[in-house]
């Protein structure tokens, strides 16, 4: 079995990899195919399971395909932004209470490990009103721990925050800011971290070959040119690993690459 590590202060253990859903939504992955990925991945020891209520449609596969496993893996979502069947306004009290309701139907549990803020800019986090909403859902059995996704100084603002016991950060070859900027105040505190894009979505890939909105998605980190035989690392491993996640290590990567993202909804 693949070994873990202590996920922040969250008392939960963790594997370095784990899975990340917004492929399922946005590239409409064959569900079949999901579910296989995904039970072959708790065989191993792979247990963080990372997805979002605007990953259209991950939610459900995820449910459907493993829920009945639910014992063996850290269930991460994201919300905070109304969607097609969820109106209101975007990081309310309400609207958020609403998306933590729907999320736990559709994973089929009475409880997520871990539910992020989407994204949202300082001055929304500040206010307090959707962090607030999150720490009335754990309160109520909803949900076990609260966090933030994104980048660059707001996610740094975020970890310092007593209530905030989880963050999601960009981290890859060509993206290594919040290494620096994030990780020291992420230790102190002991908040646990999650690494999104961590294969910087496939970059060293031709742009026009990148499937839906990835190709937009992909472009800072494409310009950046990456040729995967300098950095030493065989091209059959590709494109198939662009949507995965991964624990962030406790040491600093070795390459010089740096580069600042802006807060997307990814």
């Amino acid at each position: 079995m693949m070994p873990t590590v202590a996920f922040g202060r969250t008392g939960l253990q963790v594997s370095r990899l784990g899975f990340g859903g917004g492929p399922i939504g946005y590239l409409q992955t064959d569900h079949d195919r999901v579910a296989t990925i995904l039970n072959l991945m708790l065989d191993a020891g792979v247990n963080p399971i990372d997805t979002a209520a605007a990953y259209e449609g991950s939610e459900e596969v995820i449910g459907a395909a493993i829920g009945h496993r639910r014992r063996e893996y850290v269930l991460v979502s994201k919300c905070g932004r109304k969607l097609p069947d969820l109106n209101g306004e975007d990081w309310s009290a309400s609207l958020i209470e609403r998306t933590v309701d729907r999320t736990l139907r559709r994973l089929r549990t009475d409880h997520l490990d871990v539910m992020l803020l989407h994204s949202c800019d300082l001055k929304t986090l500040q206010s307090g009103e959707a962090l607030g909403a999150l720490m009335d859902a754990r309160k109520a059995g909803k949900i076990r721990w609260a966090g933030y996704s994104g980048d660059n100084d707001v996610v740094a603002w975020a970890a310092a925050l007593p209530d905030v016991a989880v963050v999601q950060t960009s981290v890859n070859i060509c993206d290594q800011a919040n290494i620096a900027g994030l990780l020291p105040i992420a230790r102190e505190h002991k908040v646990g971290a999650l690494a999104k894009r961590p294969v910087a979505n496939a970059a060293w890939k031709d742009i026009a070959t990148q499937p839906g909105l990835y190709r937009a998605y992909a472009q800072t980190y494409t310009e950046m040119n990456l040729k995967l035989s300098e950095l030493g690392v065989l091209s059959r491993v590709g494109a198939d690993l662009a949507g995965h996640r991964a624990a962030l290590h406790a040491e600093p990567a070795r390459t010089p690459h740096r580069a600042g993202r802006d807060n997307r909804s990814r």
